[in-house]
């Protein structure tokens, strides 16, 4: 995932240009032509096989969900982690933060962050406004450990350990929420909270500043108001200006992405009916333009058969509507974080899913032919393991995008892992 700046001005960043992929909120900035630039043009060329960068990074525990950023804006994406899962013979709880060395390897810098409870969903972005990112948190609480509702945790410069993190007003103190994004969504300039509850629906709080302090406000007018959801995106679906929500309750329901679209003001329509009647149990979702026709796709993970993939796009009446293109994509399998980037650097989204059962997949993206999609897996040695959490980044600032995974250590060796993305022609 991709950090969520502060937006300077809506004519510096148009929202129509930006879409937040579901795992924690990352960002990609579309051009003219709907697609997504490559990191570094230069670099474009046949994969090669990524190469382990975990060293500083935990061995062993019960990771969840990752994020890459630039924490502490030395050009280099560092690592966030959220942690808990289910217990078993090894534990890891609490939110932790590691930043990328230069030169290779990883120190922590998780001080302030909590040390104990169970959490799964994570956000990125400037809040305070001083240039560093800063982290929402939520606790997950399907293991029993939660009910901490969503942290707030601004970024500090320490000469010793690079950064500390102080606790901010945060729009909830109790409940779960299995994942959490920043975006805003009403325009203000101020990063929103989304929020997708394990009981309490999906929720919506516009950020804001009261004496200096973070200020929340809830809103979310005709999101859903109650019942389990595992996942949300906010992404500008429809093309109007103002960002939309895509979620997936946590039920075996058709559809089983929904879509709400966004008035700019913090109110929503529902207008899921443009998706097509997949009765599956979802775990996350992501979207992005992965075949490059300006509109937006939405991926979902499924939590034992497989991935989805669903292309946006209009009916003859002008209506959203969606379809499903299947090709490449495994239809089996306990799927959990998706991230979108172009990794091979050819111009179109390719993806990464945390699979519980086969590890780190990556799938390449392309169109052979007009109105087609096809993934394409390849291996490049990234690690197998029962992976929850996934991630795209650029952690050694070399201009390629390279992997993060979160493993569950309760039923493999756990811990965090790191991958360099190569070039075969290097």
């Amino acid at each position: 995932m991709r950090a969520v700046p502060r937006p300077a001005s809506r004519a510096t960043v148009p929202i129509a240009a930006v879409v937040v992929v579901a795992v924690l909120a990352g960002v990609l900035l579309m051009g003219d032509d709907g697609r997504v630039p490559d990191p570094d043009d230069s670099k474009a060329g046949p994969l090669g096989n990524f190469t382990d960068a975990s060293s500083g990074l935990p061995a062993s525990g019960d990771s969840y969900y990752v994020a890459l950023a630039d924490l502490d804006g030395d050009g280099r994406d560092d690592l966030v982690s959220s942690a808990g899962q289910y217990g078993g013979g090894v534990d890891t709880t609490g939110v932790h933060a590691y930043l990328s060395r230069p030169g290779g390897g990883w120190s922590e810098a998780s001080s302030g962050l909590p040390e104990d409870g169970t959490y799964g969903g994570l956000g990125i972005g400037d809040l305070t406004g001083d240039g560093l990112l800063d982290v929402v948190a939520s606790t997950e609480g399907w293991s029993g450990d939660g009910d901490r509702g969503i942290g707030v945790f601004s970024a500090v410069r320490d000469a010793p350990r690079g950064l500390i993190w102080h606790l901010e007003a945060g729009p909830v103190s109790r409940g779960d929420y299995h994942q959490c994004v920043l975006a805003d969504i009403d325009g203000d300039g101020r990063l929103d909270i989304l929020a997708a509850g394990k009981d309490d629906g999906v929720r919506l709080w516009l950020g804001g500043r009261s004496g200096g302090a973070l200020q929340w406000t809830a809103a979310g007018q005709g999101l859903p108001g109650g019942g389990s959801w595992t996942s949300v995106a906010a992404v500008d679906i429809d093309g109007d200006g103002h960002l939309d929500v895509v979620t997936s309750p946590y039920s075996a329901s058709s559809p089983c992405a929904r879509i709400y679209l966004g008035d700019g003001a913090g109110g929503f329509t529902d207008a899921s009916d443009a998706m097509p009647r997949t009765r599956e149990t979802p775990i996350m979702v992501a979207a992005g333009d992965v075949d490059r026709d300006g509109c937006v796709d939405i991926l979902v993970s499924l939590r034992d058969s497989g991935l989805l993939c669903f292309l946006g796009g209009r009916d003859a009446t002008g209506a959203l509507a969606f379809r499903t293109a299947l090709e490449g994509l495994p239809r089996d399998g306990a799927y959990r974080e998706l991230a979108l980037g172009d990794v091979d650097g050819d111009g179109d989204l390719d993806l990464l899913a945390a699979c519980m059962d086969r590890g780190l997949e990556l799938y390449l993206g392309s169109q052979p032919s007009a109105g087609e999609q096809r993934f394409t897996r390849v291996s490049l040695r990234l690690p197998g393991g029962a992976f929850s959490g996934a991630a795209l980044g650029d952690v050694d600032g070399d201009g390629l995008l390279d992997v993060a995974g979160g493993e569950w250590g309760s039923s493999s060796k756990g811990g965090l892992t790191a991958m360099l993305g190569t070039r075969d022609d290097q």
